[in-house]
């Protein structure tokens, strides 16, 4: 038993009949309100505590000052007066007028210079055992009997009723601390103990983890204490960090807590705490079986606030699991196609780059080319290609003023039957020939023809050329044009490639006016075609002009036509077991002749065979003829310039007749044009200059023409 104390009265201020005795009670200091609060054995009385069952005393009234309270010094009586044993009445019963006219009562054993403070420890006349002041929790000792006392009457008092002591009523209940014993928790009061510990009684701060308000909090021992380093599942969603504040963990929501991600993790963007920053737009934490980890994103778009991967409709990209959580962005064309900026620039077609279609940059066309179409060429056909500032030469845009071709240029097949080389010769305005071996497909350059001095040529003249088939190596050419010193005359250059001999003047009939371009005969040893223009004996006719040795050593004249010739001619021949020429020439009502000349059985001229023009076109300069070996006798291809545009006719294939005029190409020509055709009839060339003053090159067969131009010289 604990908290148990002796209470005896302090003072003694009433007067008992003698058969009154006084005696102490044994308490126990534990706080009661009703019975089954108290110990085994003791009985809760009116002021709150439990007092051993049957304490009455020796036989008589017992006493007690219920004002008194217990401190730590000792026990006091602090409740009320209880009757004695033998059933008497207390104190509380008791009037004045019950009290006997006396003064008062001397009680043996007491200090009578103290009558009203001495405690009574024990009982009167008998010595009482030592109790502590703290709290026994062992039984008292059975206190003896106290004797009976001997009280003398107590007189009244002269000037009034006799003196006694007031009895107070009981005190409220009393307030108990954290400090204090209770019972039960309505008996803490406190505000940081407000529950009772049975087990101990007395207010704690708690008695179980509920009790305990704050997050990351458990209690022990009576007391909410912090939660560190471990998960409080009770109230904190995360776990309790080494401080003891609730925070989320990896791979929850960073808002899961309010006092986010613990340390270690990074709240990533996509809002999960995560193992690292985790910020490359295909990278994220809050992938399933992931979570909290940072992964590639497999495919979609970037997760969270996480930068995006564009969205333009054709370069938007996507992730796609890298590794190194990138985008994926195509890199295919976007936005408008391609165009031309004026005529030197191109605006090429964008392509997507970072996701975006960025706007592209217009830039100049290279090495002098215009833009057509939106791309800039390659190469020319004419002048129009290039660039201003730039004219076409030889498929090529060259910067400045072009030199031009002037008169009508010669085309030659150097090669046997089936090739597709040819090499043509024009006259350039600096007063050289030029040369270019071209075959279809190739770059032409032009090339100097070294040693001839084209100056001493008419201003009005083309050049022929054709092989001199009886030079031995049969690879000579020979050049003609109509000569300016003296007007009139005829010049004659040979030689092979790009190295001739010079120009030679060669004699004519002095009753032969030149004044269109002469035709070199492929034969030997110099066979040259003039026409006798009109004025001429005989007028308008034909002369076959025969040279050997530069000297020449016939002249034979066709018989004179019905029509006038209005132009100069053109010769080609064809050699079986006997010689044939064919001539070409315009007349004057507009259609072309062509004569024939043979030396078989007899050298004579043939009736001439008449060609209208091309319908709605116009025959100008001189045509051309060139043969070639057929089956059972000789092809001779026909083209023309009618209408500023090139012609072609051949036989037809009765053997009969010739095919209808073939525009073989749509360039504006300025001269009489050329041929030549493979000895095997496969391969037609033609050649003419353009407006321009560049050289046109042709070639192809019936139905299947092509032309390029050769531009000009540099």
């Amino acid at each position: 038993m604990k908290d148990q104390r002796l209470v005896c009265p302090r003072v003694l201020l009433l007067v008992l009949p003698a058969t009154f005795a006084l005696s102490c009670v044994v308490r126990d200091w534990s706080v009661c309100t009703t019975q089954d609060k108290c110990k085994e054995g003791f009985t809760c009385t009116a002021d709150w505590h439990c007092v051993r069952a049957g304490d009455g005393g020796i036989d008589g009234l017992v006493a007690v000052d219920s004002r008194s309270t217990v401190d730590g010094a000792g026990a006091s009586v602090d409740g009320p007066v209880s009757g004695g044993t033998d059933g008497a009445a207390g104190l509380d019963a008791l009037g004045p007028s019950a009290l006997p006219d006396a003064a008062a009562i001397p009680v043996a054993g007491l200090d009578a210079s103290e009558p009203d403070q001495a405690p009574l420890d024990a009982p009167v006349n008998a010595p009482l055992p030592t109790v502590p002041d703290a709290a026994v929790e062992a039984p008292l000792p059975t206190l003896p009997d106290a004797p009976a006392l001997d009280i003398a009457p107590v007189a009244p008092a002269a000037d009034g009723p006799p003196d006694t002591a007031p009895i107070d009523a009981p005190p409220s209940r009393p307030t108990v601390d954290a400090a204090g014993a209770c019972n039960a928790d309505k008996d803490c009061t406190g505000a940081s103990a407000r529950f009772c510990d049975t087990s101990t009684s007395h207010c704690v701060a708690c008695l179980k983890r509920s009790d305990c308000a704050a997050v990351c909090q458990t209690c022990s021992n009576g007391v909410c204490t912090a939660v560190k380093s471990q998960d409080d599942p009770t109230v904190c969603p995360g776990t309790c960090d080494a401080n003891g504040v609730c925070m989320s963990k990896q791979g929850q929501g960073c808002q899961a807590t309010p006092g986010g991600c613990l340390a270690g993790t990074t709240c990533a963007p996509d809002g999960v705490c995560c193992d690292q920053t985790c910020a490359s737009p295909c990278m994220a934490c809050d992938i399933p079986g992931f979570l909290g980890r940072c992964t590639p994103v497999a495919s979609g778009t970037p997760h969270g606030n996480r930068t995006s991967c564009g969205s333009d409709a054709t370069c938007g990209g996507s992730c796609a699991g890298r590794a190194d959580g990138q985008c994926f962005y195509p890199t295919v064309a976007c936005g408008a196609v391609a165009s031309c900026s004026g005529t030197d620039k191109v605006l090429p077609r964008s392509s997507c780059v970072g996701g975006t279609c960025p706007t592209p940059t217009a830039t100049t066309c290279s090495e002098g080319f215009a833009c057509a179409a939106g791309a800039c060429n390659t190469t020319c056909a004419t002048s129009a290609d290039c660039q201003s500032g730039h004219y076409c030469s030889g498929q090529k845009c060259i910067a400045g003023t072009p030199h031009k071709f002037v008169g009508g240029p010669c085309i030659i097949t150097p090669s046997a039957g089936g090739s597709t080389t040819s090499v043509v010769y024009g006259r350039g305005d600096d007063g050289h020939i030029y040369a270019n071996s071209y075959s279809p497909g190739a770059q032409p350059a032009w090339t100097v023809v070294a040693g001839i001095d084209a100056s001493t040529v008419a201003p009005s003249s083309d050049l022929d050329c054709n092989f001199y088939a009886n030079s031995g190596s049969g690879t000579d050419i020979q050049m003609v044009a109509l000569g300016s010193m003296p007007l009139g005359s005829v010049l004659l250059a040979t030689g092979t490639g790009t190295t001739f001999s010079p120009f030679s003047v060669q004699s004519v009939p002095g009753s032969i006016v030149l004044d269109q371009s002469p035709s070199v005969v492929p034969d030997g040893p110099f066979d040259i075609v003039i026409t006798n223009p009109a004025g001429g004996t005989p007028p308008t006719s034909l002369t076959l002009l025969e040279y050997g040795s530069n000297l020449m050593i016939s002249a034979t004249t066709s018989p004179t036509p019905t029509k006038s010739i209005i132009s100069g001619t053109d010769v080609d021949v064809g050699i079986l077991n006997f010689s044939t020429l064919a001539i070409v020439s315009f007349m004057s009502d507009g259609t072309m002749g062509l004569f024939g000349w043979t030396s078989y059985m007899g050298s004579g001229w043939g009736a001439p065979t008449y060609f209208a023009a091309p319908s709605g076109a116009t025959f100008h300069y001189s045509p051309s003829v060139c043969r070639a070996h057929i089956t059972g006798g000789l092809a001779s291809h026909l083209v023309v310039t009618a209408g500023d545009q090139l012609w072609h006719s051949q036989p037809d294939s009765t053997g009969t007749g010739y095919t209808a005029w073939e525009k073989i190409s749509d360039v504006a020509v300025a001269s009489a044009p050329d041929c030549t055709v493979a000895s095997d009839n496969t391969l037609v060339g033609v050649t003419a200059l353009t407006a321009t003053g560049t050289i046109l090159h042709v070639h192809g067969s019936s139905g299947a023409f092509a032309s390029v131009d050769l531009g000009t010289f540099q």
